[in-house]
């Protein structure tokens, strides 16, 4: 799986707006579109809220 996002960044306010975002899918037979689509998305968003917003610790 791979992502991109296009991000815009305020300095003046520290604001991180992302404008767009690509996700590319090696996602085998999908019997359902409808739940396969909503999974691929659901990972996306979680992914970028991750990058946003959260610390990782190791």
């Amino acid at each position: 799986m791979f992502e991109f996002a296009e991000i815009h960044v305020d300095c003046d306010i520290c604001e991180i707006w992302l404008q767009k975002l690509l996700g590319v899918f090696s996602a085998g037979r999908i019997l359902n579109h409808k739940t396969a689509r909503s999974q691929l998305l659901g990972g996306m968003v979680w992914g970028q809220s991750y990058t946003f917003l959260e610390r990782m610790l190791e």
